[in-house]
């Protein structure tokens, strides 16, 4: 019987690193205090006007399958890769907002007052 080949099983404990890496990283570029990304959130508009946040935990998901298709040849790298991509998805979803997936940036941030025991905007 043919052996499957695992992606996966070819890391390394660079994955620690990486992890710690992409969830700074994380933290810098979409920190929890709302207002402060460096990027816009993106999102996709529907022909109804329905707008869908994609977040960043959503991405780094995306690139933990496409390297599981195309992995890297050398284990440090692929190491590197799994642990941002990890390191990525847990500080994401670490959001109290993670699961809401309609954009409204108003009630994003209202949202996220209320979790985290601050005033609503308002």
């Amino acid at each position: 019987m043919e052996q499957i080949n695992n992606p996966f099983s070819n890391l390394g404990p660079m994955v620690l690193l990486g992890a710690v890496v992409g969830s700074v990283g994380a933290e810098i570029v979409a920190p929890h205090a709302y207002g402060l990304h460096l990027f816009q959130s993106t999102y996709m508009t529907l022909d109804d006007g329905t707008r869908i946040h994609i977040h960043h935990w959503v991405w780094a998901l995306m690139g933990m399958g496409v390297y599981a298709i195309r992995p890297f040849t050398t284990r440090w790298l692929n190491s590197m890769v799994v642990g941002v991509l990890l390191g990525i998805f847990a500080q994401g979803v670490s959001y109290s907002t993670s699961h809401l997936m309609l954009y409204d940036p108003e009630g994003f941030r209202d949202y996220r007052a209320e979790t985290v025991g601050g005033e609503a905007h308002g």
